[in-house]
């Protein structure tokens, strides 16, 4: 393999990320070496009115990255799809705005995975959710809050989490997301060919709102249905070296299970989780898996 066989996209944005978030990389960036060959591409966007772009990119420069600067407009997605588009690297490993590196040899053991014929996308996280509510979820999830809130505070935290979360997808979400379960890999953090992240891409316009990206992620026509469609699977890849098909993604211990001592790339979701009070997390793993792994 030689350094242009693989672009490492992170995407250090300053609107809803900052500063704080791009250090907290660039250290994990450090700390923890991919063992595999390739270029840091650092994408930078939203830093109008910011403070903090000079030390991102003098942050950059140390770590012998390339710095693309690209408009503040289609979210992560936007962002990956333009950089693919200026790059001529074979892989592409997309890192949002909130990731961390966990582990050694992060990049190696998404490679390891995703070299076989059959894969089409490796991610550090996967999940089961949807982007509609599932009011089958609802009932355990209120009980869960009214034994440790109260009756009323409970009944209203259950019926936020799933009428208010949810307003746009509540009325027509339908045609935008599957029902549960609706396996999929977040893109916190994934490893595609290029050629194949461009096929997907290519056939879609950057995204105007939250709810566009969204659909690129985990809607009908998203990444992971686009791969499944053409035979090709999407695996998650622990630190453990072990790859998990979409069946084991619950069990890998990666993304909203009590240990994410599996875990190759964090997030500012995988974070919340983390900090969560058991009843949330409890509601998290319904909304993730549709079971619970969190004692009361």
């Amino acid at each position: 393999m030689t350094e242009n066989d693989t672009a490492v996209v992170y995407l250090a944005r300053g609107t809803g990320a900052g500063l704080e978030a791009a250090e907290a990389f660039f250290q994990s960036y450090q700390d923890h070496p991919a063992e595999h060959p390739h270029q840091l591409v650092v994408i930078l966007k939203g830093w109008d009115g910011i403070a903090g772009r000079e030390t991102v990119e003098h942050r950059a420069r140390d770590a012998a990255a390339r710095v693309i600067g690209l408009p503040d407009d289609g979210l992560d997605w936007g962002a990956y799809t333009r950089a693919a588009g200026l790059l001529d690297q074979s892989w592409l490993c997309c890192l949002n705005s909130h990731s961390r590196i966990c582990a050694d040899g992060w990049l190696a053991h998404l490679h390891r995975a995703a070299e076989a014929q059959d894969v089409g996308a490796v991610g550090a996280t996967g999940s089961w959710g949807t982007n509609i509510p599932v009011f089958r979820f609802l009932a355990p999830t209120i009980a869960d809050y009214w034994r440790h809130k109260g009756a009323l505070k409970g009944l209203t935290a259950g019926l936020r989490l799933y009428l208010l979360r949810y307003p746009k997808q509540s009325l027509q979400g339908r045609s935008w997301f599957p029902g549960f379960p609706n396996p999929h890999l977040r893109s916190n953090g994934f490893l595609v060919r290029r050629a194949l992240f461009t096929a997907f891409t290519g056939q879609r316009p950057i995204p105007t709102d939250k709810r566009d990206a969204l659909s690129l992620e985990c809607g009908h026509t998203g990444f992971s249905r686009f791969l499944a469609a053409q035979g090709l699977r999407t695996l998650v890849a622990g630190a453990d070296g072990q790859s998990y098909g979409r069946d084991q993604w619950p069990d890998s211990r990666t993304y909203c299970v009590p240990d994410h001592s599996n875990l190759l790339v964090s997030d500012n979701r995988t974070r919340a989780y983390d900090q969560a009070a058991p009843f949330s997390r409890r509601a998290i793993e319904r909304a993730t898996w549709g079971k619970t792994f969190t004692p009361l």
